[in-house]
Parts: C-alpha cells; structure tokens; sequence
C-alpha cells in the first residue's frame, strides 16, 4: 500500500524528488532515529534490538524508495515517447484505452499540470486522470470513442463525481467528438470538452512546446510587441500553422488554448486560423 502510494506522488512529481526522498529517509533511519533511543546499558533489550536493526533497515528503505522512484521515471519517460509518436488523430485513435489516458495525462503534464493516471480498469466509466494545479484538483474521464458521439450522460456522470468529491472541476476527453446536448450541458456547468479534433491540437503543442517564448512582452525576433488575445484578452503566443491553406505561415494564437482558439494575423503573413 505504501509502495503504491509513494508510486502514484513520484509520478506527478519533478525527478529530483525521488532521490532528496531517499536520502532524508536513510538519514532519518540512520543518524536520527538512534538519537530518540534509550541509553543502552544493557538493561533495555528493544533499544539494543533497534540499535541492530537501524543501520540496515536505513539501508533497505533508501534503496527501495529508490527503486519505486526509478519505475516512477521509467512510467514517465515511455508517456514522454508515447505522446511524441503521435502524428494525428488516426494514430491518436488506433491507442489502447490505456495508452489514451496515458497520452492525456502527458499533454496536460506537458501544459503544466500535475497529472495522475489513476489505477483502474480501462473505459469503466470512472475518473481516469487527476490533475493538480494552482486551481485545485480536477478530474478528467477519458472516453476513447473513435466513431461514437459521447452523449450528455458521460457529462452528468463526471459532473457528479466533482460534486462529491468537491474538485474544482472536470475534463471529459475523446477521441471522437461529442453530441449537441452534451456540448450544451457542459456550456453550463464546471465541465470542460476536449474532442478527438482538439485532442490532436493539444498533443501537436506540447510536442513543439510552443508556449515558451523567452520574454513575454517581445516576439521571438526581439521587434515585434505579442498582442492581446481578440477573444479572451490573454496573451497570445508565436505559432505556426501546420496544415491547411497556410501551412507553414505564422500567426499570433491564444495562449490558453485550447480552451480559446483566438488568433490574430501577424503582419508579415495571411490571415490563418488555429
């Protein structure tokens, strides 16, 4: 149980965690924990049966916090591989259900989040990925559908367990898309859609880590003011466009995206869309 748990922090937390985890431990183990004992005078047998014990006990518990952190950063590393494999939404859609929600919590690790796949079996129906954040902790449920709509029940669904376990919201993400109540029901309540189509935008951003921008007053060629999103008022970010008429111009996009898709022509380009 223990093991499970220190698994499941590790694998939403920075890499440096585990090993300064480890240390502490063995230290704590090894130094500290005999300060508390008794003094040993022969006289106090569970002192003297500790005294034996802590050194290697020390030793134990380092190396197995190790260990879990070390498969922590294995699990990690193949999302890494598993997010950047992916060219499309076909190649989105042809994953496992496990490999989905995998792939979701990556992007959203990749955006900033703290991200937790969560230990069930795949497409229950249940809470798939935590996240956690500077807002709180919100859930996400995962419906890998490559051609069925998901309706407003998954909605309702998801909704109720954000109201029970009091998150600051919920995420339902497809790879298929969603039918017009749902969309409705969601515009109304603390729940978010991600479809197949911006699923598949969201995952093209974070492989080319396109929000970083260096100074976020200045475009990357240093003579270019970034403007304010025309939608939403956030500031928008450098992006190029990769498919359509105007593959390969650049544009102004909105940071926050995808929850807005505001755009603005840069003014050496043509208009493009997000």
């Amino acid at each position: 149980m223990i093991r499970h748990h220190l698994h499941r922090r590790l694998l939403r937390a920075p890499a440096w965690l585990g090993p300064v985890l480890a240390i502490g431990a063995f230290v704590a183990l090894r130094h500290l924990a005999p300060l508390a004992l008794p003094h040993l005078d022969g006289s106090v047998p569970i002192g003297e049966m500790l005294a034996r014990i802590l050194p290697p006990l020390a030793w134990v518990v380092g190396a197995a916090v190790l260990l879990i952190w070390l498969a922590a950063e294995v699990s990690k590393a193949r999302q890494r591989r598993l997010l950047d494999a992916q060219q499309n939404l076909d190649s989105i859609r042809a994953l496992t259900w496990r490999q989905f929600e995998q792939l979701v919590a990556e992007a959203y690790r990749r955006r900033g989040h703290a991200a937790e796949v969560v230990d069930q079996p795949a497409g229950d129906g249940g809470v798939d990925v935590v996240l956690h954040d500077d807002h709180g902790r919100r859930l996400i449920q995962c419906k890998h559908w490559k051609a069925k709509r998901v309706g407003v029940a998954a909605v309702r669904e998801l909704l109720g367990v954000v109201t029970s376990e009091g998150a600051a919201g919920g995420i339902v993400v497809t790879s298929g898309r969603f039918t017009p109540d749902a969309e409705a029901f969601a515009r109304n309540n603390a729940i978010e859609l991600v479809g197949g189509p911006a699923l598949a935008e969201l995952v093209a951003e974070v492989q080319q880590g396109d929000r970083q921008l260096g100074d976020t007053s200045e475009a990357a060629d240093g003579d270019v003011a970034a403007p304010r999103c025309p939608t939403c008022g956030s500031e928008m970010v450098h992006r190029t466009a990769r498919r359509g008429d105007h593959a390969g111009s650049a544009f102004w996009g909105c940071a926050t995206f995808p929850n807005c898709r505001g755009t603005r022509e840069m003014t050496d380009g043509a208009p493009v869309s997000a």
